[in-house]
């Protein structure tokens, strides 16, 4: 398959918010839009995320300088870009 940022880029489509619900492979999905979701022009987020991959999804958005604002239905996570951003460079990058 293809990645997001490999799609982005390829056919120069600007992408500036994502709804994802991949059924358990929520951090592969987010991995492979990395750099849309570092670029200060993305803004927003919906993804819902399964059990057992949460914390490493909260933690790899975090990072991204991308903040929960609110979970619905339990599994229904909505961010934003955070308003203060301190550096792009200190989201981590995920091999």
């Amino acid at each position: 398959g293809m990645s997001l940022d490999h799609f982005s880029n390829q056919y120069h489509v600007p992408i500036h918010a994502m709804k994802i619900d991949v059924d358990g492979l929520e951090l592969e999905v987010l991995r492979g839009a990395e750099t849309l979701l570092r670029n200060p022009d993305f803004q927003s987020l919906q993804v819902e995320i399964n059990p057992g991959s949460e914390q490493e999804v909260l933690d790899f958005l975090k990072d991204c300088n991308l903040e929960l604002i609110d979970v619905y239905e339990n599994r229904n996570h909505l961010y934003q870009r955070a308003k203060q951003v301190e550096s792009l460079a200190d989201c981590k990058e995920s091999n």
